[in-house]
């Protein structure tokens, strides 16, 4: 009789039972690469680029992609510093506009943090976000996860939000918008919350149980 059906069930009902941490906990995850956007930044360019605003430049303490842990890292109060070059995202007149972000493999991702423009001073900053997920890289068809509001209130700590349920993608829109009517967009981090999705810890599991077996088998054929 083959028991390995039920052998399996059961590793991974024992693997997700004793290790529920890694199920639940949410992580820090660095937005990826930029595969697009429509926003203009501010002169020089090079210095104001999206890229400086998630890459940890500035950043009080830095966190590793898909391991920091996100309640315990912001739990520190990370902060970031001031405005200026190489370390924040600026617009050149833009109060509109979108990025485009691939995180490079599939995660659910639960919430954002962003750590806004410090100087309120001309309205500069980020009033709202509107993040969207795709099946594509090219966008064509993006599905809207939420809309996101932010303050401009000179604080040098990160500003979070929780989505309503985890979302599982790989590629994410970000639609920025300034709504004070006079400023431009600027932010110094943006960062993500994600959670390990439960299909791929399954597939972990069945791995390593193929290996036990496999093991199994080559010592019992001994």
């Amino acid at each position: 009789m083959n028991r390995l059906p039920a052998l399996v069930a059961v590793w991974i009902v024992l693997a997700i039972s004793v290790q529920p941490d890694r199920i639940d906990a949410e992580m820090v995850l660095n937005p990826g690469t930029v595969l697009a956007t429509n926003i203009v930044t501010h002169t020089p360019g090079s210095s104001y680029s999206i890229q400086h605003a998630i890459n940890q430049n500035g950043l009080s303490s830095g966190y590793t992609s898909g391991v920091t842990d996100f309640s315990s890292y912001f739990a520190s109060n990370p902060t970031h510093a001031e405005s200026g070059l190489d370390t924040h995202f600026l617009s050149q007149i833009s109060t509109t506009g979108f990025v485009d972000f691939d995180l490079g493999q599939v995660y659910a991702l639960s919430s954002i943090a962003v750590w806004n423009w410090q100087i309120s001073q001309g309205g500069v900053g980020v009033t709202n976000i509107e993040v969207l997920r795709s099946t594509d890289a090219a966008f064509t068809a993006p599905v809207s996860v939420g809309n996101f509001g932010f303050s401009i209130n000179g604080s040098a700590l990160a500003q979070l939000d929780q989505f309503s349920a985890p979302v599982s993608t790989r590629y994410v829109r970000i639609n920025l918008s300034n709504t004070t009517g006079t400023g431009q967009i600027g932010f110094g981090e943006l960062a993500f919350g994600a959670v390990p999705e439960p299909s791929s810890f399954i597939l972990f599991s069945l791995g390593m149980f193929g290996l036990a077996a496999r093991r199994r088998q080559r010592v019992s054929s001994v």
